[in-house]
C-alpha cells in the first residue's frame, strides 16, 4: 500500500513538472504569433484596439497612430473585403488589424524583449544605413529592426512588429484586383 502511494505521488509530480514545462516553454515559443498586448493581425478589430488603448488614434496616410506612454503604435487596418473595395489587400472585414508596428519611446534591446533571432532571416534595410537591419520570421509574422550603432549597443531596437503569418497568405486579395 505504501509503495502504491509513492508511485501515485511520483506520477503526479512528473505530470506537474511536464505541465509547468509546457506552460513555461510553450508560451515562450508562441509569443510572436499572439501579437502584441492582445492585438493580433487578422483577428482584432479597431473597436477592440480603442478599448485596449483607451485613446483614439490619429489617422495618417492609411494607418492609425496611437501615442502611448512608452510606445508609438502604428496599426494598418483592412479597408474591407476584396470584393467590396478595390484598395483591399486582404480579404477581411473592414477595420480588422492587418499589421502592428511598435516604436519604443525609451531604449530597449533584443535582450529586453527576450527575442532569440538566431532562426530569423536578417535583412538589410538600406545601403545608406549599414548599421540598421531587420530580423524577420515570416512563419510567425514577426519582425524586429535593430541599429547596431544605437546608444544601447549592438542590439538596440528601433521597432518591432506583427503582421499576418505566411500560412494566411490565402487571405490576400488577388493582384489583379
Amino acid at each position: 500500500m505504501v509503495s502504491l502511494m509513492k508511485l501515485i505521488q511520483a506520477v503526479i509530480f512528473i505530470l506537474a513538472i511536464n505541465f509547468f514545462l509546457i506552460l513555461a516553454f510553450g508560451s515562450f515559443f508562441t509569443v510572436h504569433a499572439q501579437g502584441w498586448r492582445g492585438i493580433v493581425p487578422l483577428r482584432t478589430s479597431k473597436a477592440e484596439v480603442v478599448r485596449k488603448f483607451k485613446v483614439k488614434g490619429e489617422e495618417i496616410a492609411g494607418y492609425t497612430e496611437y501615442k502611448l506612454p512608452k510606445y508609438k503604435v502604428v496599426i494598418n487596418y483592412s479597408v474591407g473585403k476584396c470584393a467590396e473595395s478595390p484598395e483591399s489587400e486582404w480579404d477581411l472585414e473592414k477595420d480588422t488589424v492587418i499589421s502592428v508596428s511598435i516604436y519604443p519611446l525609451t531604449g530597449i534591446t533584443l535582450r529586453d524583449l527576450k527575442i532569440d533571432v538566431s532562426n530569423f532571416e536578417k535583412r538589410s534595410l538600406s545601403m545608406d544605413l549599414p548599421s540598421v537591419f531587420t530580423y524577420v520570421d515570416v512563419n510567425s509574422g514577426f519582425s524586429v529592426t535593430v541599429d547596431t550603432h544605437s546608444r544601447l549597443g549592438a542590439d538596440g531596437v528601433a521597432d518591432f512588429g506583427y503582421y499576418p503569418p505566411k500560412k494566411f497568405s490565402n487571405l490576400k486579395c488577388p493582384k489583379s484586383h
